[in-house]
């Protein structure tokens, strides 16, 4: 079956109840008979701060950690266990609360079902709540619209409204994100408004109507930054040793110790009148060797300067605040931000560039914050199928790609990088929260072989069932290759590696900081066998991406048998015409990576055995395989 959205996956069969519970499950904290509820300032981001499907509660009581300020409020039963409001009275508002007056930045999502859909009719899902008369709220109203704005000191402004046909035997999901000054309403998954507002920095959640409405499945989230991505993992060899076995070497793991909650790049701010002067050197990373004629610019845009042979440069400018861009040929790009231009002063900036890695197209995401993804930092352009999702959104954050597809249930696919058949693709990503489906499970994905939208193979990695699945896509023909059992979480950060050599695909993902282990779900396929790029995927899911990177794997690769029995022959000795030398292992296959182009002699030598040999002829990510041995 082939979701909305495009992406086959595992069908789950839940209730409307165990499809609320997947959204809690990842709280770190103690749940109790359907009740989660913490107070105080937001957690990390994807961290539930409070949800309540109302089944702790006795039938008929009022709530357990809920407030009514007006109303008859109760636990009722409609299919499951219901929060209710019975006044029918329309003259006057009904409203209950609930969480804390600290909490900042979240998503609040509840699922109503209105009592009435007449004209004077409201309900209403409120956030940063700090009285009847204090918030911001989502509204359907009069049975045909809805509306998006703020009551301050009873005074209502809207802020964003449409028609919207409602009746009251459906179950409706409101939503609300409020992060900073950013707020975003959404309906059954579907955005309604984004719009920027100060007024309330924090505060709890409500719900309010004119009439009788129904309450369950109440999940609040904490949208506080997550921490920083990892950095990146060192450059490889470009020449490596060739292995005996079909796993590559493992590649280094770095072990970050981030603060918990960092800010994102400030914004710059406009340049004043008063002169001044930003200075400083750019080096290769980790180095002090200069790189003369790299680019130096700012944003906002004043001038450009480019470094002389001791990598220094000087650029004048007018007093303020700048992020400040570097950009060399052959190195990934960098930036500094908010760099403070003093007037008639002198502001230093340095910056280490990271080389781009023969071959290989990268993307570090080292660029300011800013809507869209931008340009990659090694100069390559991002391809995206925005135009078939248009309601994701995509965004650089704190060195990081953000794709934000959960609040709209949709998918965002990008790609980008050089045409290879044989490729790895690796990248960082962090599943800040992924929407929890009753059919399909979503998340964090990498692409390999991208021949454009759906047309790819695809590792899945799958926090909602502690999964990692690997797909081919066929122009929208999914096809699952193979499914491993992995426990995996939100809010950690993960190295993710995808594999893809003739018709075999490998796959692993595994915490930053910990060893990286073997494969952990393989399989074949043979319906792309074309060139194609690398990418990222995101489905349904809020993701944070770092550390991309697409290369080309250029193996020779074969096995080892007995040419009268067809048996594998374990411990053959293989070597090359370049003199690696390998031994075959238990099934007889062999391994030779990071080749360079051109041809090789293969040989293959065993006790009892006589030799044999054959050639085999690789290019730049185009590997020789099946290049087998039979052994008289």
């Amino acid at each position: 079956m082939v979701s909305r959205h495009g992406a086959k996956a595992e069908l789950l069969i839940r209730t409307r109840r165990l499809g609320w519970l997947a959204l809690a499950v990842a709280a770190v904290t103690v749940f109790t008979a359907g009740r989660l509820l913490l107070g105080g300032p937001a957690a990390l981001a994807g961290s539930t701060l409070m949800s309540d499907d109302f089944e702790a509660d006795a039938v008929g009581a009022p709530a357990s950690g809920w407030s009514p300020v007006s109303g008859q409020w109760a636990i009722a039963v409609d299919g499951t266990q219901v929060l209710k409001q019975s006044d029918t009275n329309t003259a006057t508002a009904k409203s209950i609360h609930a969480g804390s007056s600290a909490w900042t930045d979240y998503s609040v999502v509840a699922q109503i079902k209105p009592g009435s859909a007449a004209t004077g009719t409201s309900n209403v899902l409120a956030a940063r709540y700090i009285d009847d008369n204090n918030a911001y709220s989502l509204i359907l109203k009069d049975g045909n619209s809805w509306y998006f704005g703020r009551k301050v000191n009873g005074v209502w402004t809207t802020l964003g409204s449409g028609a919207k046909a409602y009746n009251t035997s459906t179950w409706y999901t409101f939503e609300i994100d409020v992060s900073g000054k950013n707020l975003t309403a959404f309906l059954n998954g579907t955005k309604l408004a984004a719009v920027t507002d100060s007024t309330f920095s924090a505060g709890a959640i409500a719900v309010m109507s004119r009439t009788t409405i129904e309450v369950d499945n109440v999940v609040v989230t904490g949208l506080t930054p997550p921490p920083p991505p990892p950095s990146p993992s060192p450059a490889p060899s470009p020449t490596p040793s060739p292995s005996a076995s079909p796993s590559p070497s493992p590649s280094p793991s770095p072990s970050p110790s981030p603060p918990p909650s960092p800010s994102p790049s400030a914004s710059p701010t406009p340049p004043s009148n008063n002169p001044s002067t930003i200075q400083g050197t750019v080096t290769v990373a980790g180095t002090f060797t200069p790189i003369a004629g790299a680019t130096v610019t700012t944003q906002p845009a004043t001038t450009s300067a480019t470094t002389d042979s001791n990598g220094a440069y000087s650029l004048n400018v007018t007093s303020g605040t700048y992020n400040v861009i570097f950009q060399a040929g052959g190195f990934n790009s960098e930036f500094d931000g908010s760099v403070n231009a003093p007037a008639n002063g002198v502001a230093t900036a340095n910056s280490g560039l990271s080389a781009i890695i023969p071959g290989s197209a990268q993307d570090l995401f080292s660029r300011p914050d800013q809507a869209g993804i931008g340009t990659a930092s090694d100069g390559h352009s991002w391809a995206d199928d925005h135009n078939v999702y248009p309601t994701a959104t995509v965004s650089i954050s704190s060195r990081s790609a953000y794709v934000q597809s959960a609040g709209a249930n949709t998918d965002f696919d990008t790609w980008m990088g050089i045409p290879y058949r044989d490729q790895e693709i690796t990248a960082d990503l962090y599943v800040v929260r992924a929407l929890s489906d009753p059919q399909y499970l979503h998340g964090a994905r990498l692409l390999g072989r991208v021949q454009g939208s759906d047309s790819w193979i695809v590792l899945a990695v799958n926090t909602a069932n502690d999964t990692i699945t690997i797909w081919v896509d066929n122009s929208g023909n999914w096809t699952q290759l193979g499914v491993g059992s992995q426990p995996y979480s939100p809010n950690v950060w993960y190295h993710a590696k995808l594999d893809i050599v003739g018709s075999s695909v490998m796959g692993k993902a595994w915490p930053v900081g910990s060893a990286e282990p073997g494969w952990q779900v393989t399989g074949q396929q043979t319906a792309i066998m074309s060139p194609g790029v690398g990418g990222l995927r995101c489905g349904a899911a809020d993701v944070l991406f770092s550390n991309y990177q697409e290369a080309p794997l250029t193996q020779v690769t074969g096995k080892v048998t007995d040419a009268t029995t067809g048996a594998a022959i374990a411990g053959a000795t293989v070597s090359l015409s370049n003199g690696a030398t390998g031994v075959s292992d238990a099934a007889g296959k062999y391994v030779f990576s990071g080749l360079t182009p051109g041809t090789y002699t293969v040989t293959a030598t065993a006790t009892g055995h006589n030799t044999a040999s054959a050639t085999a002829t690789v290019s730049l990510g185009l590997s020789a395989t099946g290049v087998n041995l039979a052994l008289s």
